[in-house]
């Protein structure tokens, strides 16, 4: 594979970025010292019983912070002689690092000293340091009496979410504000096993805008998932509560923060695509919004059915599929893939420009499909600038192979945040 062929390949595998040198980033070269520096961070992965590195940073985090001399935190039970040989293997200047042959010696020398009892075991702060436990990187099982339920925040087709509070138990690092997610069905069975499907998809998809499984318990009787707690709650209540505010502020400022939210999105679609996970059911009332304002994917169920769409069957035999947000092939053809979340993300992205408003409001399924068989889309509002609804409109191509990519739509988005065109005039919302 030619170099060029292989970043065409890490920019469509965000995982990729976790094991390459600094120089490789930035020069595009490959060498024997650029290994090195991957061996390091695989010793790193081995001696924390494989967390993954980086753990809810993006690439382009990673390197910035590469660039002023960050690494991979040590491991508070690691010897510091072999933390240090994973330091030479993140030396910058590539010509400083050892050879394969100088830590071949340095290990079979550091073998022979004492081990470390397993029982030693600490949890990581994770890239950066923090109070908490870093979302994602050590999910645990908890017992029942580990948190306290309180008020209900969501109520779901398959499970309702509450506000609630843990308990001081040991040295598990937890934030004392929690939401859980009590998973709800007709059969015990059913919904232990789809809840444990939930929480495998989840411990996959650590990032910092998808909403991040703290704990859980799979319990048959009554399992639950103990998930990071939004601050603003969803981001479809968020715009309409804020509607005001967002018309009495420049339009300057409101489309600054509106396209943050885009952003944070196009961010965490493009993390989850990039694991061949498909959403099914993204929408403004399935995104949260957090602490600073950062939007986070949630409501991961629907990925977790993907396996067998019983479940997506079920509300399809009620009629009480999400169709405003589907994209034309799953609507008709029961089809869904990155190209039908892509579409649906076209239909955030309405969602926030139009600050709440509801997709077809009042259209039956029926006249939905019919208005989109005959290319007919979600209307440009007055106030929207024709170059944000041009990257809408790339989003509801009818034919999937067409739309863009979640690379291109987060370039894009993040192209017009930057701008100084004035593509939201607030004057004219009405």
């Amino acid at each position: 594979m030619s170099d060029s062929e292989f970043f065409r390949v890490t920019n469509e595998c965000e995982q990729c970025f976790r094991w390459i040198s600094l120089e490789t980033f930035e020069e595009r070269s490959f060498t024997t010292k650029t290994d090195i520096w991957s061996f390091g961070v695989v010793m790193w992965e081995i001696f924390t019983y494989g967390l993954l590195p980086y753990v809810g940073h993006c690439k382009e985090d990673v390197v910035e912070k590469l660039k002023r001399g960050y690494r991979l935190l040590k491991p508070d039970y690691v010897d510091g002689d072999v933390y240090n040989l994973m330091e030479q293997c993140w030396i910058k200047r590539p010509n400083d690092r050892p050879t394969f042959t100088s830590l071949l010696s340095r290990l079979e020398a550091l073998r022979e000293k004492e081990e470390v009892p397993a029982e030693h075991y600490k949890e990581l702060d994770g890239f950066f340091e923090s109070e908490y436990i870093t979302p994602g990187q050590i999910v645990f099982e908890v017992n029942h009496n580990f948190v306290r339920i309180e008020d209900v925040l969501y109520k779901g087709e398959f499970g309702d979410i509450f506000a609630g509070e843990t308990s001081q138990a040991g040295k598990e690092k937890l934030p004392k504000k929690i939401a859980i997610k009590i998973p709800k069905g007709e059969d015990e069975m059913v919904t232990a096993k789809a809840a444990s499907k939930e929480v495998e998809v989840m411990k996959t998809l650590s990032n910092t805008n998808v909403i991040s499984l703290l704990a859980y318990s799979t319990n048959k009787e009554k399992p639950y998932l103990i998930l990071e707690y939004s601050q603003h709650g969803n981001l479809k209540a968020y715009l309409q509560r804020n509607r005001a505010k967002f018309l009495i502020d420049n339009n300057a400022a409101s489309q600054e923060q509106l396209l943050s939210f885009a952003v944070d999105i196009a961010k965490g679609m493009k993390h989850i695509a990039s694991h061949r996970i498909i959403h099914r059911y993204l929408a403004a009332k399935h995104v949260l919004v957090c602490n600073e304002l950062t939007c986070k994917i949630s409501n991961l169920s629907y990925t977790s059915d993907v396996s067998d769409g019983s479940r997506f069957t079920k509300l399809a035999e009620r009629g009480e599929l999400p169709y405003p947000w589907m994209a034309p092939e799953s609507l008709t053809n029961w089809t869904f893939s990155v190209k039908s979340d892509v579409w649906s993300f076209g239909v955030v992205l309405w969602e926030i420009a139009t600050l709440g408003c509801d997709p077809f409001e009042n259209s039956t399924k029926e006249e939905v499909v019919s208005l989109l068989q005959r290319g007919i889309r979600l209307q440009r509002y007055t106030h929207i600038d024709e170059n944000l609804y041009d990257l809408m409109l790339a989003c509801w191509q009818k034919m999937p192979k067409e739309r863009l990519s979640f690379s291109t739509i987060l370039q894009r988005t993040k192209q017009l945040k930057d701008s100084k065109d004035e593509l939201l005039k607030f004057e004219l919302y009405n």
